[in-house]
């Protein structure tokens, strides 16, 4: 913490942001003043790296390493939220043994310790669960700060971009569905505006768990809007990557929102980052698989990108991935016939003839035109 706040020895903060990060998945133990550590000493000496840092590779391994210490800190927060249950079924244990040597004559003993187990919260209890949202929104505040800092304040490079963009969706997760509209995709958006096309083209690449963290109201109202703009992008690789995104948003997807809501630490309620994990019969239940992009913006997407993506002029690579879309797309239609109706005149002008199966990418690319200079 000292190497990253102080300013001196970037390359040592650098190398404690990297390593930190590892290690806070396997984390499983916290003790109350590890908590007030983390917003007295740690969330300010990193937000100060993320700020104005000279070292940008020390920035660069904080937009690393943002997300998984983010998300350990609120599986930490949460665990002491909820009592050290681990502790407490040992101590109960240990009274268990005690009670067996006892004999008759510990009845006593054993009604004043019931008596002590149902007795009303105290003061201390308050106070420990008021803390405990104290921390938690100090948490909130650190993500939101650091993630713009590094995003879009005067401190972000291309560099810190790209490294933020593999724990974009874990953050959107941690911060809830109105943070990831309001704060994490608006963000995200303007790494489409980089100038280096690594950056635009790994936005796409990254984009499926924001995506599934904002709903499919922010994958329309956001993502959808700039698909012109990456299809029209100079580097293939941004508008074969877009392409791609939307093939993969077609197909089904397991919903996360049931299984990740203990995970969730919306600003706007706390409180339950502090909250015990939901009950493990239903936690485990997987949620019913639905296509990310739902049916009519899908077709309005196929309608609008679709004739010039699979256009003799477009690169090979353009091609080959507007073909898996157009393939998704079919596939994810409720008949072959209605997939006929609907994606078979937006690809019948890029063909020879109708592809043998529509639902299959090698099938569309197989009959493609070819373009000018390789007849």
């Amino acid at each position: 913490v000292g190497s990253l706040g102080g300013g001196g020895g970037g390359g040592g903060g650098a190398a404690a942001a990297a390593a930190g990060a590892p290690s806070s998945r396997s984390a499983t133990s916290f003790s109350a003043a590890a908590a007030g550590t983390l917003s007295a000493y740690l969330w300010p000496s990193l937000g100060q790296a993320a700020a104005s840092d000279g070292d940008e590779g020390v920035r660069v391994a904080l937009a690393g390493a943002l997300a998984p210490l983010a998300c350990a800190a609120a599986r930490l927060l949460r665990r002491e939220g909820s009592g050290g249950g681990e502790e407490e079924e040992e101590e109960e244990g240990g009274g268990d043994d005690d009670d067996k040597g006892k004999g008759d004559g510990g009845g006593d003993g054993d009604d004043e310790r019931k008596e002590s187990k149902t007795a009303a919260p105290s003061d201390s209890d308050s106070d420990s669960g008021s803390e405990d949202e104290s921390e938690s929104l100090e948490l909130v505040r650190f993500v939101e700060r650091a993630l713009h800092d590094l995003s879009v304040g005067a401190s972000s490079s291309s560099a810190t971009r790209l490294a933020l963009l593999p724990g974009l969706g874990d953050l959107a997760s941690l911060l809830g569905r109105a943070e990831a509209n309001d704060l994490v995709l608006p963000a995200a958006i303007t790494f489409l505006n980089d100038r280096d096309p690594a950056v635009r083209a790994a936005f796409f690449r990254h984009v499926k768990g924001l995506a599934a963290a904002a709903g499919p109201g922010g994958l329309e109202a956001f993502l959808l809007p700039c698909l012109e703009q990456a299809l029209a992008d100079e580097s293939p690789a941004v508008a074969a990557a877009a392409l791609s995104f939307l093939a993969d948003a077609c197909c089904e997807v397991e919903k996360e929102e049931e299984e990740g809501e203990g995970e969730e630490l919306d600003s706007s309620s706390v409180a339950a980052a502090s909250s015990p994990p939901p009950d493990s019969t239903t936690a485990s239940l997987p949620g019913p698989a639905l296509p990310l992009l739902r049916r009519r913006p899908m077709l309005a997407a196929a309608r609008r990108v679709l004739p010039t993506a699979l256009a003799p002029s477009s690169p090979a690579v353009v091609r080959a991935a507007g073909a898996r879309f157009a393939a998704a797309a079919a596939k994810a239609l409720s008949s072959p016939a209605e997939a006929f109706a609907l994606i078979s005149p937006l690809v019948r002008e890029a063909c020879e003839r109708d592809p043998a199966d529509l639902s299959d990418a090698a099938s569309i690319a197989a009959v493609l035109l070819k373009r000018k200079k390789e007849e």
